[in-house]
């Protein structure tokens, strides 16, 4: 068995603590996104967890990773800010795979409940104002919605075409299901921005028995535990500040 530590949502932008403690329990540890706005955020945090864990960390972007910068550009800046960590893995349509467990990585981003959601998801969230294209201004919901069609493009191929003998894990900032959606935010313009409705292909997945054994997402800010067939769902964000979440790591055997 492998025990993997996992968290997300660390948002030390604002200047959340880093509590350590679990980690000494654990074998692989997976950020899934929102960890800081700076490439040099993401150094110094592996400079600290690095005096108490020295196993793998796999990890994907967020949408916060982009605030103020240029989409998908600045994905590079991050990698080679943590290129001094050799078990270090940013992963974006990426695999890795640790101690006999593949792990398949990528923001995600969201298909906006089917397209319903795009111009208000465009109105109300900071990413279509802070994030940038590099070359007429801001993002476009549009460009997100390729983005993320293509991510499931190359997620769905890995499972079904290249099966793996042991465990999968995926890891994403947005989630796959709205069940990722806490009750307060039902009927919210803009839950297509966090979620997408991956349920099918998972069930699909389950039958076929090439389903992950895992999905660790982000991105919400409420933990999260359930399952879609074969498939775990996982969630543990840090949040900010003010949100009184659990700022450690959880672990899980797979």
């Amino acid at each position: 068995m492998t025990t993997v530590a996992y968290a997300s949502d660390l948002h030390l932008e604002f200047g959340n603590s880093v509590d350590t403690e679990r980690l000494e329990a654990a074998d692989i540890l997976v950020l899934a996104g929102d960890v800081d706005t700076i490439p040099e955020g993401w150094a110094d945090l592996l400079r600290r967890l690095r005096k108490v864990f020295s196993g793998p960390i796999v990890g994907v972007l967020g949408n916060h990773e982009y605030y103020n910068g240029v989409f998908p550009d600045d994905r590079e800046k991050f990698r080679d800010a943590i290129t001094h960590d050799r078990q270090a893995y940013l992963l974006e349509k990426e695999m890795v795979i640790l101690d006999g467990v593949r792990f398949l990585g990528a923001t995600l981003w969201t298909d906006f409940a089917c397209g319903r959601q795009m111009r208000s998801c465009q109105r109300m969230m900071s990413d279509f104002d802070v994030i940038f294209d590099g070359h007429s201004g801001s993002i476009t919901p549009e460009v997100i919605l390729k983005e993320h069609q293509d991510t499931m493009d190359w997620l769905a191929t890995q499972i079904m075409r290249h099966p793996h003998k042991g465990p999968t894990v995926v890891i994403t900032h947005h989630a796959p299901s709205y069940q990722s959606q806490h009750p307060r935010f039902a009927g919210s313009p803009i839950s297509g921005g966090f979620c997408s409705n991956q349920e099918h292909r998972i069930q699909r997945w389950s039958a076929a028995g090439l389903a992950p054994d895992l999905w660790i997402h982000g991105h919400v800010h409420d933990p999260m535990d359930y399952r879609i067939g074969q498939t775990r769902i996982l969630c543990n964000p840090w949040g900010y500040p003010d949100e009184e979440n659990d700022m450690g790591f959880r672990m899980v055997e797979i």
